[in-house]
């Protein structure tokens, strides 16, 4: 198998986590990366379920260790998303930028992965920085800034 078709869910989920991307042949569990999360499996299984992945991840039939293509390509946009938003849990940060990150997602599971997002943001402290069109999310924040034409219309 070539190394861009061996990446798996847990190789993307710690791409970013050491700062670097990375492609390999055969069992991506022996990359370093990924044996330093196999040490702390909480912080990968937390991110998940903050980031609405948990029930995607019950649906695999390898869970973390399903083949997923270079880049993710045999997920869905939706899943690719939440994957991305996965690895921002992982590294810890203090601030989150999000742009329109439920746009492909199903209202239940949208839902859900707000509703964690805010329960992290209360109990946590972390700031999100919220680019969105849903009323909902609007609805919740704790300040919302108007932009029409390019330009900063109300807040």
């Amino acid at each position: 198998m070539a190394g861009d078709e061996a990446a798996t869910l847990v190789a993307a989920a710690l791409e970013a986590l050491h700062g670097r991307s990375w492609t390999a042949d055969g069992d991506a569990r022996a990359m370093p990366q990924i044996q330093a999360i196999q040490q702390a499996p909480e912080a990968l299984r937390r991110a998940t379920r903050r980031a609405a992945l948990d029930r995607d991840l019950a649906a695999l039939p390898d869970g973390l260790d399903t083949l997923v293509g270079a880049r993710g390509v045999r997920l869905s946009g939706g899943q690719a998303l939440r994957a991305a938003l996965a690895r921002m849990y992982v590294r810890g940060a203090s601030l989150l930028v999000l742009d329109d990150v439920s746009s492909a997602l199903d209202v239940e599971t949208e839902a859900q992965l707000w509703e964690r997002l805010f329960a992290l943001v209360r109990d946590e402290g972390v700031a999100c920085l919220v680019a969105t069109h849903s009323p909902a999310v609007l609805r919740r924040a704790g300040r919302v800034i108007t932009l029409e034409a390019g330009r900063v219309a109300g807040a």
